[in-house]
């Protein structure tokens, strides 16, 4: 059997990490690093490192990543994330002001993420739309895109269209109850309690015991059980 190459390694990783076995995901991530130390190894490190509270880890690996490629949009906006967790409020605004201002190659997919991204934390609504968008169109697949485009819509006031890419997020994340649960609010703001206690179930049913939302599903399926 050959052995498996950068890309099989962050494929392998992000699959571990969207299980939730992130230290497995960080091994598989730090072997891809030596394989081939790429901006975009790095950034995966430092994804993960974050994910796990390394946050100084995490911009070690996110600075590697821009001084490979300082047109990497998406190590931008994580480096501006990791800085504002450790405190470091300057070097965040830096960098999101960075990844806000940053021109994404035509067909960065992940470049136009991070951009929107970085926006929507301007509070450039229009702007944050159409970057996530043209993310999608590149990558119609892109998990990422279509949760933060759904919060975006969600904190605009636009239940449906929110509710439409929650459910492109379960379509691609079936047993992600964070989907589940963020459409059911969503169907609940617009009037859909039968939709809403659905979605809240089938994110119950899915959840690992210690998902971070239980108890807020648990009190929403208790809500909606006796107005339906």
């Amino acid at each position: 059997m050959a052995a498996p190459t950068p890309q099989d390694l962050l494929k392998r990783a992000k699959e571990k990490a969207d299980r939730g076995d992130l230290f497995e995901a960080l091994q598989d991530c730090s072997l891809a690093v030596e394989l081939e130390p790429s901006a975009v190894t790095h950034n995966a490190r430092g994804a993960v490192r974050a994910e796990l509270g390394d946050h100084a880890g995490a911009v070690s690996d996110f600075s590697k990543a821009l001084e490979l490629n300082p047109r990497f949009v998406c190590a931008l906006f994580n480096r501006g994330r990791a800085h504002e967790a450790i405190g470091d409020a300057a070097g965040a605004k830096a960098d999101y002001q960075a990844a806000a201002d940053a021109e994404p190659a035509p067909d960065d997919a992940n470049g136009f993420l991070g951009r929107g991204k970085a926006r929507y934390r301007r509070r450039d609504v229009d702007g944050a739309i159409a970057d996530l968008t043209r993310a999608i169109s590149l990558d119609p697949d892109s998990l990422q895109a279509y949760r933060c485009r759904g919060l975006v819509y969600e904190e605009s006031r636009r239940p449906q269209e929110a509710i439409a890419d929650y459910s492109q997020v379960i379509r691609l994340a079936p047993t992600d109850p964070d989907g589940h649960l963020a459409r059911g609010e969503m169907h609940r703001v617009a009037g859909n309690l039968d939709g809403a206690l659905e979605d809240a179930r089938r994110a119950l049913e899915v959840a690992a015991a210690d998902w971070p939302d239980r108890r807020r599903a648990v009190e929403m399926v208790k809500d909606l059980r006796w107005r339906v």
